[in-house]
């Protein structure tokens, strides 16, 4: 399920009016009415409020004259923007549809009713009598919002009275139908307040779900009380150390309590780093960290970077960073492709015994790339805090984040390199699933337990082993029209080493990663390859043969029309390989003597994600032939097809050559893409599939049991998972 949810949209691609709502936790509400990109306000992270499978109530304003817009959510105001322009007139006279983009057919995944359009701005009284409709006598309103997550331990509730409500009892606790069925001889009942706000006195448990109820009482109205609705929230599983929210501009900067190089003589400066313009993880700042260890400036800093806090200047106000059993140090970090990552990255404690007790870890302790700091993402770093050795950390006195090499003076040091790395969310948990670094053998799934969802991926494997694919014989070069064997490791270029140049270039979001074949691959995540063409690629249009193959490594369960090699436009393509969800690799080709059909074969064969396959398509100007792992899944006579080709169409490797956007785009690995204007013999796809040996090992992480010959997945396996049923293993243990 997406994020994009759309409840109405009119106008064309430069001036619309629309709002949509989220389909998934933490995602945003969109609200836009006008053709300027000021027309634009996002309440960010509404889908923790907004949650789905209830139904919610939201209201979408445009001041024009006031230049104000808002947004509304069950009645309360939640999000508003000033300095927005007059430009709805354009927005007239074009396409307008409820439940849908403007130039789609659908585009809402859920239930709507009572939907309505005004042309004057509603107050605040008129909108929260549309939600809470014939029904005042009620209490609504509540903050918490009703299915709120990452809620704060020490929060204090609060709820807008019923208009006839005098006081207001308060029930609270863990179990719904406790809450909801309590009176006041109930332990869930929590006493009868006044004030319309209820602090629990205690600090929440930490990824617990409480529910709460408020009946208002007026005991000189016979309707009295008013039994509540049943509201809920999740407390989070984490205790925020810093998230930068409470920061600003004027008068309370970052760095007057964060320290940096203008107070301790290093190359760091702190900034506030503010959505939209900079990267933010939650909430709407971060804090954007600029380091120099080359004194740029030539103030005589030090040749590395440190930033430094003491933890009771920050929003967690404790030195007892032992609390509620948390585990884990985690900071989310966002980086940039000129960082310098030659500049270690690492973190820092000191207890109240001062600089004598500081320890430090360093990013790539647990096998992390110091890389990280250049990719345009937010990244998650987990630090156990036993790793900082010595300190206590019950007195924790100051955190500490550098880069470099801490201590190197200038002068008589080495200068290095510069950057920008924005960090926000700074956070301690309690053990948690980190599965990359622990979990269950047989948890298949990286929930780090072991349910019924790794029978489950079990099952989808069932019976896969050990496969002969002899004999096999090497393919020769002849008629090899392009080979991308990935070797470069960095830049952007990809070559083709078969002699003819067709050189690719890598755009958008991809990265290079070690390899199946040889020592480098590539790994895209709406990235793609193009190979243009515009007259200079002849040997890629090939007319009666064709044979196409790549190693692919599916970074999760495949999606729908996943293109991994294909030549030419759309409903022009000369050839191509695409890893479709339900049919798993599709092999395709277009007849230029009717291209409007085109000419596909499934394999029907459901490819599993986290593991290197080999596939191949091959067209011998009579069979179209599928394969996967060296195996001939499926194969189908066409008789003679001349194949469409267009000399101004380029190829795409991880997408389609003419497509905008990343749509349709590979989600994983790449490597050794080869195309021929010949069909390879099975035996020839064999001995690439199998590296030359005939054979294709089983590599699935579901084959447990070892010493079968062949490896297969069956009931020892089963047994195996069996034993370790509803284990569940956290990191750190």
């Amino acid at each position: 399920m997406g994020t994009e949810n759309w409840v109405f949209s009119a106008g064309d691609d430069s001036n619309n009016v629309w709002a949509m709502v989220p389909t998934t936790d933490k995602a945003n509400i969109e609200w836009r009415a006008g053709n300027d990109t000021n027309d634009v306000l996002v309440w960010r992270g509404a889908g923790s409020s907004a949650d789905t499978g209830d139904w919610h109530h939201f209201a979408f304003l445009k001041d024009e004259p006031a230049g104000i817009m808002s947004i509304y959510f069950d009645g309360l105001p939640v999000e508003s923007k000033t300095g927005v322009c007059q430009t709805l007139q354009y927005v007239g006279n074009r396409w307008f549809k409820i439940g849908a983009r403007w130039d789609m057919s659908d585009g809402i995944n859920g239930k709507m009713d009572d939907l309505r359009f005004y042309d004057r701005v509603l107050s605040d009284t008129e909108i929260a009598q549309l939600f809470r409709g014939e029904d005042l006598g009620k209490a609504w309103g509540p903050k918490p919002f009703n299915g709120a997550v990452e809620v704060d331990r020490e929060v204090t509730l609060t709820w807008r009275p019923g208009d006839y409500a005098v006081s207001h009892d308060v029930y609270f606790g863990t179990d719904a139908d406790d809450v909801n069925d309590a009176n006041t001889n109930d332990g869930e009942y929590k006493g009868n307040h006044e004030p319309n706000e209820y602090d629990p006195g205690f600090s929440l448990d930490m990824g617990t779900t409480y529910y709460w109820r408020i009946d208002e009482v007026n005991e000189s109205d016979g309707n009295s009380p008013w039994k509540g609705d049943l509201w809920q929230f999740t407390v989070a599983d984490y205790i925020v150390i810093d998230d930068m929210e409470t920061y600003n501009k004027t008068t309370d900067r970052i760095y007057y309590t964060w320290d940096d190089g203008f107070v301790n003589d290093t190359g760091s400066e702190v900034l506030l780093g503010i959505e939209p313009v900079d990267p933010v993880h939650g909430g709407k700042q971060s804090m954007e960290y600029l380091y120099d260890n080359a004194d740029g400036k030539g103030w005589g800093l030090d040749y590395y970077s440190e930033v430094s806090v003491d933890p009771l200047d920050l929003p967690i106000n404790s030195r007892d960073w032992t609390q509620a059993g948390v585990k884990i140090l985690t900071l989310f970090f966002y980086g940039q492709p000129d960082n310098d990552a030659n500049e270690q990255m690492y973190v820092g404690l000191e207890d109240t015994r001062g600089g004598a007790s500081y320890a430090q870890v360093n990013y790539g302790l647990y096998g992390e790339d110091n890389n990280d700091i250049r990719e345009e993402q937010w990244h998650t770093w987990d630090v156990s805090l036993a790793d900082f050795t010595g300190v206590i950390l019950g007195d924790v006195s100051r955190l500490y984040i550098g880069f470099g090499i801490r201590g190197n003076p200038n002068p008589g040091g080495t200068p290095g390199g510069n950057g920008t790395v924005y960090f926000d969310d700074i956070r301690l948990y309690r053990p948690k699933c980190v599965p990359w670094r622990l979990k269950p053998a047989a948890d298949f799934t990286d929930d780090c337990i072991v349910n019924l969802a790794d029978v489950g991926e079990m099952a989808e494997q069932w019976l896969r082993r050990d496969v002969n694919v002899a004999p096999v014989t090497p393919p020769s070069d002849a008629n090899k029209v392009g080979h991308w064997t990935f070797e470069e490791g960095t830049g952007s270029t990809v070559g083709d080493t078969s002699g003819n140049n067709y050189h690719g270039t890598a755009e958008g979001d991809c990265a290079w990663v070690a390899g199946k074949v040889g020592s480098y691959a590539m790994d895209f995540d709406g990235g793609w390859v193009v190979v243009e063409d515009e007259g200079n690629t002849p040997k890629l249009r090939m007319k009666h043969y064709v044979s196409v193959m790549a190693w692919i490594y599916l970074d999760g369960p495949a999606g729908s029309d996943n293109r991994l090699v294909i030549k030419g436009e759309d409903d022009e393509e000369t050839f191509g390989l695409e890893v479709d969800g339900e049919d798993g690799l599709a092999f395709i080709f277009r007849d230029s003597n009717d291209p409007e059909n085109v000419v596909s074969i499934n394999c029907g064969y459901a490819l599993s994600p986290y593991e290197w396959i080999h596939v191949a398509g091959t067209y011998d100007h009579n069979e179209q032939t599928c394969y996967v792992s060296g195996v001939a899944e499926n194969s189908e006579t066409r008789g003679p097809i001349e194949l469409l080709t267009d000399p101004n169409d380029g190829m795409g490797i991880a997408g389609r050559y003419g497509d905008s956007g990343t749509g349709g785009r590979f989600d994983g690995l790449i490597d050794d893409v080869r195309v021929y204007d010949r069909a390879l013999s099975r035996a020839e796809i064999a001995w690439l599939a199998s590296d030359g040996t005939g054979m294709i090992l089983l590599t699935s992480e579901a084959n447990l049991f070892d010493g079968e010959d062949p490896e297969a997945i069956n009931f020892r396996d089963l047994d195996v998972l069996l034993d370790s049923w509803l284990v569940e293993r956290l990191w750190p243990e």
